[in-house]
């Protein structure tokens, strides 16, 4: 709840609560609006000590074994997840604080 509005982050439809869905929480992926704006978010964060992952970062159908049998341009939509997805760290040892953190520095940094 604490990143809804925040603009030129989206949060995946499926982390919203309902009846049907469980998360794991493995990830807590976030989206934003460009690779720049995802970039410059990744750097806030770790000048506070952050560290969120870029996974999926590249997809699947960018790796070199795959070269020449599938174009990005096929996917337009896996491509640009791929260079705007930012996961934020999750974890069993979190506190309040170090969500607080998270929350405080992307709204701070998408604010300005």
């Amino acid at each position: 709840h604490g990143l809804a509005g925040v603009p030129g982050l989206r949060l995946p439809h499926w982390l919203q609560p309902d009846d049907t869905f469980t998360p794991n929480h493995a990830y807590y992926p976030v989206f934003f609006s460009d690779a720049g704006a995802r970039s410059a978010a990744e750097a806030a964060l770790k000048a506070v000590h952050v560290l969120p992952r870029r996974y999926f970062a590249s997809g699947l159908f960018e790796h070199p074994v795959y070269a020449g049998l599938v174009d990005a341009m096929d996917l337009p939509v896996a491509a640009r997840l791929s260079q705007t997805v930012l996961c934020l760290p999750i974890h069993h040892t979190m506190t309040a604080d170090d969500t607080d953190l998270v929350i405080d520095t992307l709204r701070a940094h998408h604010s300005a």
